[in-house]
């Protein structure tokens, strides 16, 4: 193999990198973190549908895959974007009244375990997040009364 033959195999490589490849990895990790979320959900709730209506709807797919890069990969990663989630369905007019109101108790749940881990506040998860869920919170509990 002579050396245009190289150059021309390394590029056919690349376009097959990004024609084929690497869709299919990006594709694999967005179902990877959609369903970490989802299973954060259902292990609080354990009730399949809301999990089905606040996970996989246009809604909640859209807001997951939109924070995915907001949290780095850590332990506490599923567990953020899942009460991230949670808030802002508490706060969406999208949902009923109902289903909002579940949110905002798992969310009120979510955060008090949060509170009470104060190691993982700081080292793990950076305060000012817990406080835009706090005050995402405080903004659902007022929409709801």
């Amino acid at each position: 193999m002579d050396g245009e033959a190289l150059v021309k195999l390394g590029l056919a490589l690349a376009v097959a990198y990004f024609l084929v490849l690497r869709p299919v990895l990006s594709y694999l990790s967005n179902r990877m973190i959609v369903a970490s979320v989802a299973a954060e959900l259902k292990a609080q709730c354990g009730d399949q549908e809301l999990v089905k209506e606040v996970c996989f709807s246009e809604f909640g797919m859209g807001h997951i895959l939109g924070m995915k890069s907001s949290f780095p990969k850590s332990t506490m990663r599923s567990a953020m974007i899942t009460a991230s989630l949670l808030a802002e369905v508490a706060l969406s007019e999208q949902f009923s009244k109902e289903t909002r109101g579940r949110c905002h108790e798992f969310l009120r749940d979510r955060l008090g375990r949060f509170y009470a881990n104060p190691l993982a506040v700081g080292s793990i998860i950076r305060p000012g997040d817990v406080n835009i869920l706090r005050e995402k919170y405080d903004q659902a509990s007022q929409a709801l009364a």
